[in-house]
């Protein structure tokens, strides 16, 4: 798992793909379910990349793994990718998606798990945006960065910069979207994350 999280840190989604193959070959039907889920989950992203439909049952696979075990990290991560790299983004299943995430923070909340929670808000916001709830977007956008702040996560800084700028720049204030871009990328290169990507 830290070779796959390496690859895909640097940016090679191909060799990070080859190692969660062998790692699911392997692993997948591992009697602790917390690993097998882990492993599914990688293997269903990664293979989601290229054919969503290919990824998609190993990821529902290792939600239903998750869910006999109890809240972590890694399993509120697993549903903010089973949101958007899966039912928003290639499948329009905006409704879902919203569901998804909510259990998202749900589960974060329940395991302390802190460091996902900016991204969890992060992508509750957009999808409050995408449904024209302006005021709920901005409350969510507030809290998602108050909570990247308090974790000092540079991952989570960089993902509240993205979605700042995206929103500033989707109302038109250019400029404002600019001046954040630009400090998410000042962050992204101080903590060696330039090649990195979190969906």
């Amino acid at each position: 798992l830290r070779a796959i999280g390496a690859a895909e840190l640097s940016g090679d989604t191909e060799r990070a793909g080859e190692l969660a193959e062998e790692a699911y070959r392997r692993f997948a039907g591992h009697p602790d379910h917390a690993i097998a889920a882990v492993i599914c989950q990688r293997a269903g992203y990664l293979r989601g990349l290229h054919d969503p439909d290919a990824g998609f049952p190993l990821v529902e696979q290792a939600l239903e793994l998750f869910e006999q075990e109890p809240p972590s990290a890694e399993y509120a991560e697993a549903l903010v990718q089973y949101a958007e790299t899966f039912l928003r983004s290639a499948y329009g299943r905006w409704e879902d998606s919203r569901v998804a995430l909510n259990r998202a923070l749900q589960v974060a909340e329940a395991a302390g798990a802190t460091a996902v929670m900016p991204l969890v808000l992060a992508k509750l916001a957009g999808v409050a945006f995408g449904r024209g709830q302006v005021q709920e977007n901005i409350t969510l956008r507030r809290r998602a960065r108050a909570a990247a702040e308090a974790t000092g996560d540079s991952a989570a800084l960089v993902e509240m910069a993205i979605t700042d700028s995206w929103y500033l720049q989707t109302m038109g204030n250019l400029a404002e979207a600019e001046e954040v871009a630009l400090r998410g990328l000042h962050t992204a290169r101080r903590a060696g994350l330039g090649s990195w990507f979190r969906t």
